[in-house]
């Protein structure tokens, strides 16, 4: 549930703004339509916060935190930093700051919340990269071709997000933010991390036959 739920996110936030867009301009649609810039979707995925969809952000966001509070996994290992369960109970906790602490609507304005929620997030994609290189791959059981294969999956979802909250920093750097400008380099890493997440808790679930024995 907590991959299909990271998996659909930025697809219902981005589909209901639009939705909302047709809507309050029905008798002129076609021509907003022809307009590139109708289909671009928030700056990030938080600002979506300040939309229509706000709620719904919220919402799943803070569903998915329930889910990997819920997430007992197995038990520590003696050279574990975390077991499943104390890393799904940090994650939910860095979740539920993302949802109720907005982040700047205004990048120049900073605010106490806005820090709040960069900080959050950065943890809360941190601790999912953790589950995905860690986690995820050990070996519980027998060694099989098919958990190989997982473990490659869960490590190349792992180095995503990585590679991913790496990009994001650099966006945030002022100098690189003047030359990418309005555009949507920042949500589309946010994307890529939260998709990468949702790919490997999704393998992980067995929702896939392919992978799963």
């Amino acid at each position: 549930m907590v991959g299909c739920i990271g998996f659909l996110l930025p697809i219902v936030l981005y589909v209901g703004v639009i939705v909302e867009k047709l809507w309050l301009n029905r008798t002129e649609h076609l021509g907003l339509i022809e307009n590139l810039n109708f289909f671009k979707p928030e700056s990030s995925i938080s600002f979506y916060y300040y939309s229509v969809m706000g709620n719904v952000f919220v919402g799943m966001v803070t569903a998915i935190a329930i889910f990997l509070f819920a997430y007992k996994g197995h038990e520590k290992d003696p050279d574990d930093l975390m077991s499943d369960n104390v890393a799904g109970n940090f994650a939910c906790v860095f979740a539920l700051g993302v949802a109720f602490f907005p982040c700047n609507f205004c990048p120049e304005v900073d605010t106490i919340s806005g820090t709040i929620h960069i900080i959050c997030a950065f943890l809360f994609f941190s601790t999912l990269a953790y589950f995905s290189l860690v986690l995820f791959t050990k070996f519980k059981n027998a060694v099989t071709p098919k958990k190989i294969i997982r473990n490659k999956i869960y490590k190349r979802c792992g180095y995503t997000i990585i590679a991913a909250l790496l990009f994001l920093g650099l966006e945030m750097i002022p100098a690189v933010h003047e030359i990418t400008g309005n555009t949507i380099y920042f949500w589309a890493w946010e994307v890529v991390a939260l998709w990468a997440f949702a790919f490997a808790w999704l393998v992980k679930g067995d929702y896939f036959n392919r992978y799963a024995d």
